[in-house]
């Protein structure tokens, strides 16, 4: 412990090698915004869409951008998670068209009602066939039998 009760520190600081500067102020024409994002280049589809971490994008068409089909663009992202599409400098019109990999909550599929009585109607309909299925004029092999007796079981055991 050093004077006072504090804690001495581990690690001495040193004098610099040399006393310059060499920090430079930002240029007017830099955007710190845009150079601290995450940039990937992409190339726009026929349909004008582009491909970024498992959804599509869609670039609005118009005038000045129905040419750039099959061009390589630039995707940024900001570290809120926005994302822009830029070709040549440019800040091309865009919005989230389909997420290949959307997740559904099952509370929010429970909390509709009418879909809860509809998949309920459904399930005892799927049992009523599998009792018919598995009587004994079925001519399903012992295999797929085995395979609808799975299947009720996992149904049927507390989730």
């Amino acid at each position: 412990m050093g004077p006072e009760g504090a804690a001495t520190p581990r690690y001495r600081s040193r004098e610099p090698a040399s006393a310059h500067d060499a920090h430079r102020p930002v240029w007017d024409d830099e955007d710190l915004a845009r150079i601290f994002t995450w940039q990937e280049d992409r190339q726009l589809t026929r349909n004008l869409t582009v491909h970024y971490k498992r959804l599509i994008y869609l670039v609005e068409p118009g005038p000045q951008t129905l040419r750039l089909a099959g061009e390589v663009c630039r995707v940024q992202e900001a570290a809120d998670g926005g994302i822009e599409i830029f070709h040549a400098g440019r800040r091309l019109p865009s919005r989230a068209l389909f997420d290949k990999n959307p997740h559904v909550l099952q509370g929010a599929i429970v909390a509709n009602k009418r879909l809860g009585a509809v998949l309920a109607k459904i399930q005892a309909d799927q049992q009523e066939r599998d009792r018919g299925r598995l009587g004994s004029g079925s001519k399903l092999t012992f295999r797929q039998k085995e395979r609808i007796r799975a299947a009720q079981a996992e149904t049927a055991a507390p989730g």
